[in-house]
């Protein structure tokens, strides 16, 4: 009966814990990320790999659930193949997309993230400026580094056509309330 009566109580405190570390979790995030992307072929354009960098501006909803706001910002250069003559310029690309964010924890130091979005491009070589939009998704995980901090890293593909091509990510991301 005593050692039942030590689970029990055991199990309660356990609970406890459990649920008020859940209400003290933090639901807002941010992820200033450095970003490389691979560069791809379109139609007589061919991207080279670049870098940039990009921040995201999150809120958790619900268990594993959020929303964020992401910037990026990339440069690379683009060769363009006109018959015999190839030409090579400096392309600058600015993204903003609004995603939808589930983190699975695998563990209480390891999660795996997926996301899907919607977003939107300027694209600007030598003179010219492009304005597209499209969806996102992405993959990747977080590591936690302590109660605060996360490193992340992210693949992400674009149903937006172009030169750029596919990115990866990462960064640190900081959890806080308001």
């Amino acid at each position: 009966m005593r050692t039942f009566l030590v689970s029990i109580i055991a199990a309660s405190a356990i609970f406890a814990a459990e649920a008020q570390e859940f209400e003290a979790a933090k639901k807002f995030y941010i992820i200033p990320k450095w970003i490389h992307t691979y560069g791809t072929t379109y139609h007589n354009e061919k991207g080279d790999t670049g870098d940039g960098i990009g921040l995201d501006l999150g809120y958790r909803f619900a268990e594993g659930f959020g929303i964020e706001i992401d910037v990026t910002y990339e440069r690379t250069s683009i060769r363009a193949i006109e018959e015999e003559e190839v030409t090579k310029e400096n392309a600058k690309y600015l993204t903003t997309s609004l995603d939808l964010a589930y983190t699975y924890e695998a563990n209480e130091n390891l999660g795996i993230l997926f996301k899907v979005g919607y977003e939107y491009e300027r694209e600007k070589i030598a003179d010219s400026t492009k304005h597209n939009t499209g969806l996102i998704y992405a993959a990747g995980f977080e590591y936690r580094i302590d109660e605060d901090f996360k490193f992340v890293m992210e693949y992400e593909k674009s149903t937006i056509d172009g030169p750029k091509g596919d990115m990866l990510a990462a960064g640190i991301m900081y959890n806080f309330n308001l």
